[in-house]
């Protein structure tokens, strides 16, 4: 990986920043909070840790000025557009309502998503081997929240809910949560701990590389066995495109195959045979399809959300969603602070140029990835994104403080993973061979022979 190289002058600086980017996902899942405001909500340990983060990566990236590297210029771009709907859902709030705490809007969104998306460009900006590390600390954090389900410290944890169960369900049945509140959100950090995890088992990584497999093993199984006990369909409708993609492409290898393929198979009849939760829910959206209470729901938030943003095209800002979806007819037994989609929660908080922002950050996240990662691990990475963008279609995660984080990690260690000095060399090589062509062309022209000699001495 060509990471920045850091001078002398910078070297605690870098030290600092490398340390502060390795501890964000833990703090993440178990997160502490340290204060609450009214016009930002809950300040937790892990707000401080993305402030200080975005404070050292600003910093580095001012001092060694690595723009030119086209990682650095697309992490900047991430971060860029993935901060970007928060001003733009401010203004939205503030011409839905004068009287809106607009300024909630720019908190809310960088807690959700904005603050995570520095971890992408962060990485770039670290030493070399710190890629590595990554994605050690987002599969270990991603096993040790599944891990949390079977602890008695989850009962002193801040976020810990005693009934995470559906009433509404025929036979009624507790489902996992782990170190964070929301059974779905501990589905989707399993499923991307599952991609983030696949990368050792995948490619090739040097010394040790059995030992790392391994582990990498380890951690992958634990992160499928956290997707069944979520009982969160809309991971496993993630896992099934994800599962295809893996499946259909050419350059994913024979391992990658394997390792979907038992995976999928694990989690399905697994899941179906040990786990009462899963085999509920999922034999109820089987059964009842589109009838089924908790997919009408959503379908019903959706609904409403598309209606309130064709009156308020620029948006009613994220405080306002749930007055613009009472506005339009909400009746839905779901929280209405909840549209169910991530892209109609940008879509209605942040309006069109929020949506697009959103979408221009996801585009950059996939062409990161098809820069850094090679082989296998670049589809099982490319994978993991569409993973993250079909949950996103039942749930407003990625954009979660709680999955946000996980996600841009994934982005992060398949952008900066693997070097790219043969894709540049490769282009050195192209331009070098058209400036000669170039060149003999003009020499084999007779009146051109004597100034050109004259122009390459």
């Amino acid at each position: 990986m060509p990471a920045v190289g850091i001078g002398g002058e910078l070297a605690i600086l870098a030290v600092v920043h490398r340390w502060i980017l390795l501890v964000t996902l833990p703090l993440v899942v178990f997160w502490y909070p340290v204060g609450r405001w009214k016009s930002t909500g809950t300040l937790t340990l892990s707000d401080l840790a993305f402030a200080a983060l975005w404070a050292t990566t600003l910093l580095l990236l001012a001092d060694v000025g690595r723009f030119g590297d086209e990682r650095c210029r697309l992490g900047a771009c991430i971060a860029f557009f993935a901060v970007l709907p928060g001003p733009l859902a401010l203004l939205a709030a503030w011409l839905f309502d004068t009287k809106s705490i607009a300024l909630l809007d720019v908190f809310r969104h960088m807690k959700c998503f904005g603050s995570a998306s520095i971890i992408p460009l962060a990485l770039v900006l670290s030493r070399p081997g710190t890629a590595v590390k990554m994605t050690w600390v987002a599969s270990l954090t991603a096993v040790a929240c599944i891990l949390f389900q079977f602890s008695s410290l989850r009962l002193s944890l801040p976020v810990f809910s005693p009934i995470a169960q559906e009433p509404w369900l025929a036979n009624p049945a507790s489902r996992a949560t782990g170190a964070v509140s929301n059974p779905n959100d501990l589905g989707y950090i399993a499923l991307l701990g599952l991609c983030i995890a696949a990368g050792p088992i995948v490619g090739r990584w040097g010394v040790f590389a059995r030992v790392r497999r391994l582990i990498g093993i380890l951690a992958a199984g634990c992160c499928l066995a956290g997707i069944a006990l979520s009982a969160s369909r809309s991971a496993m409708a993630g896992f099934v495109v994800g599962f295809a993609f893996v499946l259909v492409r050419r350059r994913a290898g024979t391992m990658a195959r394997l390792l979907v393929l038992v995976g999928f198979t694990s989690v399905t009849l697994g899941g179906w045979a040990l786990v009462d939760v899963y085999r509920i829910r999922v034999g109820d959206s089987l059964r009842q399809g589109r009838s089924e209470i908790n997919t009408m729901g959503r379908i019903i938030a959706q609904e409403v959300a598309l209606r309130a943003w064709a009156s308020n095209p620029l948006g009613v800002g994220f405080v306002n969603v749930p007055r613009a979806a009472f506005r339009h007819g909400f009746t839905s037994y779901r929280s209405p602070y909840s549209v169910d989609s991530v892209y109609l929660y940008f879509l209605l908080g942040s309006g069109l140029f929020g949506a697009l922002s959103f979408v221009v950050c996801l585009a950059s996240c996939w062409k990161a990835i098809s820069l850094g990662a090679t082989g296998p691990e670049r589809v099982v990475y490319h994978g993991g994104i569409l993973c993250a963008l079909t949950f996103g279609a039942a749930t407003v995660a990625p954009a979660s403080n709680f999955v946000a984080p996980f996600f841009f990690a994934l982005v992060a260690i398949g952008a900066t993973l693997r070097p790219a000095p043969l894709r540049l060399a490769k282009k050195a090589l192209r331009v070098r061979e058209s400036v000669r062509g170039a060149l003999d062309q003009r020499i084999s022209e007779p009146n051109t022979v004597g100034r050109v000699s004259k122009e390459v001495d």
